[in-house]
């Protein structure tokens, strides 16, 4: 029984079972930017997850614990740039999202 379903495109997770969940999302691009990230759990903002710097980062990293319904979507999303964003590569970490089920 698998516990969760990725889209074609890799952007969108759907979380199968109910429950109490621990999720960090991780987002390393190759130059400091003014931009934002934030979770969003069915297309909504998560509460606590938006990380919206005073100067440009080129890492961002946060953690949310969040109670969702059977078949929730969940997506990391930048916001509020200028320009395209450039994940690192050559076998470093461009992005993650971590999802551990607690209950």
């Amino acid at each position: 029984m698998s516990f969760y379903a990725v889209d074609r495109t890799n952007d969108v997770l759907t979380l199968a079972s109910a429950g109490t969940y621990y999720i960090t999302y991780e987002v390393n691009t190759t130059a400091g930017l003014p931009l934002s990230t934030r979770l969003l759990i069915n297309g909504v903002q998560a509460p606590g997850s938006v990380i919206s710097p005073v100067l440009s980062l080129s890492s961002y990293i946060n953690t949310v614990i969040v109670n969702v319904a059977a078949a929730t979507t969940v997506s990391v999303q930048f916001f509020g740039a200028v320009g395209a964003a450039t994940l690192v590569g050559g076998g470093a970490t461009g992005a993650a999202l971590t999802i551990i089920r607690l209950n």
